[in-house]
């Protein structure tokens, strides 16, 4: 982990800015999101290609941050990039988020996340 983190944050604790609701154990240092996968805290980055795919598919990071923490299932890829999946509902119907990315020590880095209607398909 980064060294700029705080003292709760390095020992692995959450410390006030932690954001309730869909998604607890969500804190926030600054420009970095972590999110406590028990019993560590993990390092989520988005890559520039995933932020432009978010935007233009109108996906929240908050989605993809719930789908990484809470999925349904989790494929792991023959490129051993990971696919977390996680069945929601999106205008009124239902949907699998799909969120590929990579792992490596305690940093997942978001690739690409996108929606797709054939669940059954993926699951």
């Amino acid at each position: 982990m980064s060294s700029r983190l705080s003292p709760r944050l390095a020992a692995g604790r959450l410390d006030g800015r932690q954001r309730g609701g869909e998604l607890d154990g969500l804190v926030i240092e600054g420009e970095e999101w972590y999110i406590e996968m028990s019993p560590v805290m993990i390092k989520i980055v988005f890559s520039s290609h995933a932020k432009l795919q978010l935007t233009e598919r109108e996906i929240s990071e908050r989605e993809v941050l719930e789908t990484v923490r809470k999925p349904t299932n989790i494929i792991q890829q023959p490129n051993g990039r990971f696919q977390a999946l996680k069945i929601k509902e999106r205008k009124g119907e239902k949907y699998l988020l799909i969120v590929i990315y990579d792992e490596r020590q305690s940093i997942k880095e978001i690739i690409t996340a996108f929606y797709t209607s054939k669940i059954k398909k993926y699951l």
